[in-house]
């Protein structure tokens, strides 16, 4: 974790090194933390730029990232440092749209696949000026350099020195070519790397029949259609690019297109330059170079190809398995082919437009199982566009806030009245896990098994005023504290004579983590020691205990044991689908309430979303820092959120 978790300072940024760092994918925001928009800005498509490239540089050949999607700790299953939100800032967001981060991850997963060469690799020599082998003049820019030797191929993974530079380094890069030996690219202008940008510069690159004799464009993919060789080169916009492309019959070249892109023949290359914009086809030959600024390339999607049916059971990673390059779609699931026509399935954001590059064979494109009317382009795609169905423009959310609300007191067990008589007497005194009770009570009662569930605990003492509904108040552990100490005074006018009750709400929010292997998980969670402060050194006559409904046994075999905890509300059933809460108070959380308790609320409305069709759904909470509160979130039963 090189980062580590810092999400309260994302801008800032440790130094490397020229090993492999662990492929982290994102960072955990922890209770009352900075939230998970400024994890992604910690772990976003910049970082996932230098560092997972640092690792290519590093000769990692199989790089797993944590997390690529984190989603949700559905009901009680998170650790307790954490709430359950663990959208972890990654490249597919909690819920489920796509970041920057993923295109990136898309353009170089794509160039790793379509480059068999790096899996081959040996590294030749690396460093700067005054360190190591210095292949740039500029001492801001640190090259690895690795080579295959089965094609010759070279890789040269450039970065900055420092990740503390945030502005452009302009530089060349010696390398070397079979065609033309040892040079310095780009033979016309200069290199620029934008601050915590990395770049992989090839040359001696296959693709296909055809070769790149060098490029300081990057390079997403390349397949073959009709025996052409079609490669997609792309550059940030605004940067300029060269590429060199080995032209043995000196074949005419065809510029179709964005203007923003040059090319000319001079004998046996064809040399493309220019600062990208949109797109550019370069045509010569059996050869067709795509030329992209990164923001256009990255809309692209290389599938592999079912052919003769609806789909495809393996994914092949080979460059020269069947494929096809769509550009536009949000999301492409997949693509197979039926006799002229390509069937297309993915995932719509807005009206879109669709370029297709493929075999001339197919002349037909199906999206979703329906038929798209396309055409060829000015760049020999086949063109069309794709709409929203006309049914998601009736689509409308419910208003939280305008919804009409009922609430109850989630604390009845304040009452004088509450009859604790059937709640489990929690008499132990000793328990097999390796950390004993301290004094008092062990959590093995088969009632508390959810990791993060709320158990309420009742004793009683002899005193001479009745504790009544006024609150003793709370105490709760910052990250990383185990056991808290608190102490409460008990006033006169809060006694009565005879038999006084305590009532005590425990919200552990979760279980510890085995992190080190040192049975860390094993750490109980309730009251592991109590001490009552008398002068006649009475103690409490009896302490009885109220988990979930049903204990180990709950009745919810659907939703599952971690589902729910010993809120009253809960063991009443109150955040099921079908309780009656006609004779509840109306009341809104937006109002809330102003005193210390615990309130539940409920309410029900229609969600009438189309059938088909995938719309990411989600609760936004903002963090209160002057009223600070927590909140369990259900929805149709399920613990959605807390």
């Amino acid at each position: 974790y090189p980062l580590g978790f810092d999400c309260d300072n994302p801008s800032q940024w440790t130094e490397m090194s020229t090993h492999p760092d662990p492929a982290i994918g994102g960072a955990f925001s922890y209770w009352s933390g900075p939230g998970y928009d400024e994890c992604y800005q910690l772990i976003n498509e910049q970082f996932a730029n230098v560092y997972y490239k640092n690792n290519y540089a590093s000769g990692a050949a199989l790089q797993n990232l944590y997390m690529t999607y984190g989603g949700t700790n559905w009901g009680n299953l998170h650790t307790h440092t954490i709430y359950s939100s663990y959208d972890y800032g990654s490249a597919m967001r909690e819920d489920r749209t796509l970041t920057p981060k993923l295109d990136e991850l898309k353009l170089q997963a794509s160039f790793i696949h379509a480059s068999p060469d790096y899996l081959l690799v040996g590294r030749v020599g690396n460093g700067t000026v005054g360190q190591g082998t210095a292949y740039s003049t500029s001492s801001d820019i640190y090259t690895t350099h690795l080579n295959s030797p089965s094609t010759n191929a070279n890789f040269y993974v450039v970065r900055q020195v420092t990740n503390t530079k945030t502005s452009n380094t302009d530089f060349t890069l010696n390398v070397n070519t079979t065609s033309g030996g040892q040079i310095t690219i780009p033979k016309s202008g200069i290199l620029t790397l934008a601050g915590r940008e990395s770049k992989i510069i090839v040359t001696n690159y296959p693709f296909g029949s055809s070769k790149l004799q060098y490029s300081t464009a990057e390079i997403m993919t390349w397949a073959t259609f009709d025996r052409i060789d079609t490669l997609i080169a792309y550059a940030l916009a605004g940067q300029n690019l060269e590429i060199a492309v080995e032209n043995p019959t000196s074949s005419p070249v065809h510029v179709l297109g964005s203007r923003s892109i040059n090319a000319t023949a001079d004998g046996n290359i064809v040399t493309i330059t220019g600062s990208p914009l949109n797109i550019t086809v370069v045509e010569f030959a059996n050869t067709r170079i795509i030329v992209a600024d990164k923001k256009t390339a990255s809309a692209f999607w290389a599938p592999r190809l079912a052919v003769g049916g609806t789909g495809h059971d393996h994914y092949d990673l080979g460059p020269d398995v069947s494929s096809v390059l769509v550009k536009g779609p949000y999301l492409l699931r997949s693509a197979a082919a039926q006799g002229p026509t390509l069937q297309l399935t993915g995932d719509l954001n807005g009206t879109t437009t669709i370029d297709v590059f493929a075999s001339k064979a197919y002349t037909e494109v199906t999206w979703n199982g329906q038929p798209v009317k396309v055409s060829r382009s000015d760049i020999g795609s086949l063109r069309g566009s794709l709409q929203l169905p006309a049914n998601l423009h009736s689509v409308h959310l419910p208003i939280l806030q305008k919804l009409e609300w009922k609430c109850a007191n989630s604390l009845p067990e304040l009452s004088s009245k509450y009859d604790d008589s059937t709640w489990v007497v929690a008499n132990k005194t000793s328990t097999l896990r390796p950390q004993q009770p301290s004094a008092g009570k062990d959590s093995g009662y088969g009632v508390v098994i959810s990791p993060a569930m709320l158990a309420v605990y009742s004793s009683r003492f002899r005193g001479e005023h009745f504790l009544s509904r006024s609150g003793q108040g709370s105490s709760h552990s910052q990250q990383g504290v185990d056991l808290l100490s608190p102490t409460f005074n008990f006033t006169s006018d809060q006694l009565v004579p005879g038999d006084n009750v305590l009532t005590v709400i425990h919200d552990s929010t979760g279980m510890n983590e085995d992190y080190n292997i040192d049975d860390e998980f094993k750490t109980p969670r309730g009251i592991r020691g109590y001490k009552l402060l008398s002068e006649d050194g009475i103690d409490f006559t009896e302490w009885r205990l109220a988990g979930n409904i049903g204990g180990e046994n709950a009745p919810d075999s659907v939703r599952g044991p971690y589902n729910e905890g010993g809120w009253w509300y809960e063991r009443v059933g109150a955040h099921l689908p079908g309780y009656d809460a006609s004779h509840w108070m109306t009341c809104t959380p937006y109002q809330g309430i102003t005193a210390p308790g615990v309130q539940v609320y409920r309410t029900t409305f229609d969600l009438d979303l189309p059938r088909g069709a995938d719309i990411p759904l989600a609760f936004d909470l903002e963090l209160d820092s002057v009223n600070p509160h927590r909140v369990l979130i259900y929805v149709n039963g399920w613990q959605f959120g807390r």
